[in-house]
């Protein structure tokens, strides 16, 4: 390796080809294409399929694109012909600081012994007023987009969405990975999902957010029946 210091390392890696595509947070190869789902983009690219039987000359075959200009898709995953990507609140200039408001306000009003002031919370939030007014806006209409959507890529080149769900309501977190289970469990197809931005149980794990309000306890058999109830009424909708 040479002393001078380009930037750019590489052992045994030759590029064969480019694509100018907006960038991705991930890439997933099945068969002969590949799945790339963007970081947030002018374009509202939610994911771009590549056929990529040549490698030196791969060619773009399909695109999805978002339908709400506030959201992202940049996880994609594919089992056979099914394609599954996130739907994540993009973030802004004051990031996601709308969920950390109720954590600021208590530790201020522990402090002050009073409601504190717009300038005060702007502070403590380490914006400006202006921005904490967005902030408040945002509180006002908090996103309503996070979960995840299922395409059915059996003709890669024209990706059909078969369903979706999100969390909101009640859940307004966005949706970071989808990891879905190669083998089945109790004879069902199960995929491990991770949001971000939780509210944590002990405010320890996470301090800028707020702690839930109580403790997490045993269901007794008749609320575990209500619950499944529930899950069972709130499978992915059909498109």
């Amino acid at each position: 390796m040479s002393k001078t210091d380009t930037g750019a390392l590489a052992h045994k890696v030759r590029r064969l080809a480019h694509l100018d595509i907006p960038g991705a947070g991930q890439v997933t190869v099945a068969g002969r294409h590949a799945y790339i789902g963007h970081i947030p983009n002018k374009e509202h690219l939610g994911t771009t399929i590549v056929d990529i039987a040549d490698p030196y000359n791969p060619r773009v075959v399909a695109t999805v694109t978002l339908d709400d200009p506030s959201s992202h898709s940049h996880k994609v995953r594919v089992v056979g012909d099914v394609m599954i990507v996130n739907h994540e609140r993009n973030m802004t200039k004051i990031g996601r600081r709308a969920e950390q408001v109720p954590a600021a306000r208590a530790a201020l009003v522990a402090a002050l012994g009073r409601e504190p002031s717009a300038s005060e919370m702007a502070a403590k939030l380490a914006i400006s007023e202006a921005d904490y007014r967005e902030v408040e806006a945002a509180r006002a209409k908090p996103y309503e987009n996070g979960g995840f959507k299922v395409y059915d890529v059996s003709d890669p080149t024209k990706p059909k969405l078969i369903a979706s769900l999100d969390w909101s309501p009640p859940f307004g977190w966005p949706t970071h990975s989808l990891v879905p289970i190669d083998v089945p469990i109790a004879g069902h197809r199960w995929m491990l999902v991770a949001d971000e931005h939780v509210q944590p149980l002990d405010p320890k794990l996470s301090p800028e957010l707020p702690a839930a309000s109580s403790p997490p306890r045993r269901e007794s058999a008749g609320e575990r029946g209500a619950r499944d109830g529930r899950a069972a009424a709130r499978s992915p909708r059909r498109r």
